[in-house]
């Protein structure tokens, strides 16, 4: 696991520079805001954060972080995101495709157009993240004093 951690330690720390560098800040109240759609997620499948964090080998803080961070990365990459109408209907489209092909007969609940949109807006975001994270490390000067 030495590889992956110091992977994840080195992202880490280009993504702080970056952000300093472009002096972005985050709020409590904006770490607090995802913290809480985290716990709300959480407690309506029937489990505490704390509990989940404890199975994970998490503190609070550690979450923390890991918030901040995805708020830099997602404020530097882009969160204007547009969807168009026409990616809604398709995505729609293929949803009503899929289940109708894999011969369900308890029928899923439709997805509604603000679902559909939001869904794309996510994969759109993902996609940004990931070329950004990528440009990140392609531009980074990197010294490794341990092979993994």
């Amino acid at each position: 696991g030495g590889k992956k951690t110091l992977d994840t330690i080195i992202l880490k720390t280009l993504i702080n520079q970056e952000a300093k560098k472009r002096k972005i800040n985050i709020s409590a109240k904006e770490i607090d805001a995802e913290l809480a759609k985290i716990e709300n997620g959480v407690t309506s499948q029937g489990a505490t954060l704390d509990a989940l964090l404890q199975q994970q080998g998490m503190t609070k803080n550690d979450l923390t972080d890991e918030i901040k961070i995805q708020l830099f990365v997602t404020k530097m990459a882009g969160s204007n995101i547009s969807v168009t109408n026409k990616e809604i209907d398709d995505y729609l489209a293929s949803q009503k495709e899929q289940s109708s092909s894999s011969g369900l007969t308890q029928s899923a609940p439709e997805l509604t157009r603000d679902q559909a949109k939001e869904t794309i807006k996510q994969q759109k975001l993902q996609e940004k993240i990931q070329t950004f994270v990528a440009d990140l490390k392609a531009k980074a000067k990197i010294n490794y004093f341990v092979k993994y």
